[in-house]
């Protein structure tokens, strides 16, 4: 079964590899909410980054995602670490308050979507 397509800043690409996240490569614990980098292959064989955060409670429930279109990176793994660092902060930046006011929002998800 393939991923579902998402468009972002022009790309078209698979959210993520079901082998990934099957094998558990890409997935991470910080403050007990599941995190993905996801790697997005764009136009002239450049990588984008894709947070994905999960609930710390049910594990399962998709509560953000977070994109930014603007930054290509060289490989495949620089990608995939720029999105647990967008991850990691938007965690912190909900535990301490703290108002993403800088943060453009995008489509909704269950709780809303970011794109920065």
């Amino acid at each position: 079964m393939e991923a579902p397509r998402r468009r972002m800043a022009g790309l078209t690409g698979p959210w993520f590899s079901l082998g990934q996240l099957a094998k558990g490569e890409c997935m991470h614990q910080y403050n007990n909410h599941p995190i993905y980098g996801i790697s997005i292959l764009g136009p002239e064989k450049k990588w984008y980054g894709r947070g994905l955060i999960f609930d710390a409670e049910d594990k399962v429930t998709e509560i953000k995602r977070l994109e930014c279109p603007e930054f290509a990176f060289a490989t495949e793994k620089k990608a995939q670490e720029h999105a647990l660092k967008l991850c990691k902060k938007w965690i912190d930046e909900q535990r301490s308050g703290i108002d993403a006011s800088s943060l453009t929002h995008s489509a909704p998800l269950k709780a809303g979507a970011l794109s920065l």
